[in-house]
């Protein structure tokens, strides 16, 4: 802050900076010439009720007006978004014109070259994704998380779909949607839902319904085959049983972290050794890979046997490994029910 002599003497520079005369300033206040005279030579102050309105016409701060003092870093971060909202202006106005120019050159084009319109309509569609991008955040003020990658996918949707028509309206558009789609359901969605303790669940859920979805578009695109019902579909859900149930650990019971650590090693543990029957049962060649229970620690000739072996180690050190944390867990509960004792 910079201060000033005087109240008159700031007061008399505002007015000067203004371009106004004491006559001037006081017909906009509606009072005398000779009040404003008495404020400049402090003689007399005005009242409470007119601070507002100087203010004003000088374009400061109430606090500044009565300090009589300038707000240097409020002068300074005036100026400078004055400058922004000048290059936020040539930016709209380049890329408006840059637009416009390329529109108008594809029109040309396309008519000179095909006597018609047809990838210009692909071009138009591309420009607005672009747009949804470059120039349409500027123009949302309220939930712009929300809109902006809504209005990005449909954008991006329609190019596909006109581009898909373009090219004689094949059926990959709908695989490729439903691809964006989960896409975007794995990344949005926890990030839009506004209910905070089943937030995760829910996502998983709208997530594995996009994920289905897709599946389901796939069998159609491919011929309608049964493999959506008998393979997709249950593999799936086998993938997802331990996603849920971690989400479940994590976010339900109400344990110690060292509990809920171990509680997921054996989760996973035990989920990695059965997918390897889920896999052998699907794939129509059963093997005998990856079972710890048929290992034999003292033979390793084959691969068999040490795929075997490895995976008996595996899981006893993330059985050891869970045991662990049960065990901090247990210690670190009995440390606090001691301390809450002693203070008791």
């Amino acid at each position: 802050m910079e201060k000033k002599k005087t109240f008159g003497l700031f007061l008399t520079e505002q007015r000067l900076g203004a371009g106004l005369t004491q006559k001037e300033l006081a017909d906009r206040l509606c009072i005398g010439e000779s009040a404003v005279s008495k404020w400049e030579r402090d003689v007399a102050r005005p009242d409470i009720e007119m601070v507002a309105d100087l203010a004003k016409i000088f374009n400061i701060s109430t606090d500044e007006l009565i300090t009589a003092s300038v707000d240097l870093t409020r002068a300074r971060e005036k100026k400078e978004a004055r400058a922004f909202r000048g290059i936020k202006s040539v930016y709209n106005l380049t890329l408006f014109i840059g637009f416009g120019i390329a529109l108008f050159v594809c029109f040309i084009v396309n008519l000179a070259t095909e006597k018609r319109l047809s990838w210009f309509f692909v071009v138009v569609c591309g420009l607005s994704v672009a747009g949804s991008l470059l120039i349409v955040p500027q123009f949302i003020k309220k939930q712009k998380l929300l809109w902006v990658p809504l209005i990005f996918l449909g954008a991006l949707l329609v190019l596909l779909a006109v581009t898909n028509i373009y090219n004689g309206g094949q059926a990959w558009f709908f695989v490729t949607a439903f691809a964006l789609i989960l896409a975007y359901a794995a990344v949005f969605a926890p990030i839009l839902l506004r209910i905070k303790r089943h937030k995760t669940v829910i996502s998983l859920c709208i997530d594995a319904a996009a994920l289905l979805l897709m599946l389901a578009v796939i069998n159609l695109y491919t011929g309608g085959s049964a493999w959506f019902l008998t393979t997709a579909l249950p593999i799936v859900a086998v993938c997802l049983v331990p996603v849920f149930l971690t989400a479940f650990v994590i976010i339900y019971l109400e344990i110690y972290a060292f509990y809920k650590t171990g509680i997921l090693i054996l989760l996973w543990t035990a989920f990695t050794n059965i997918l390897v029957l889920v896999g052998d049962s699907f794939s129509g060649e059963p093997s005998d890979n990856g079972r710890f229970w048929q290992a034999n620690i003292f033979v390793w000739d084959n691969d068999i046997m040490i795929s075997n072996n490895i995976y008996l180690f595996i899981t006893i050190a993330a059985v050891l490994t869970a045991a662990a944390f049960a065990v901090a867990g247990f210690l670190r509960h009995r440390r606090r029910y001691k301390r809450r004792a002693k203070t008791l």
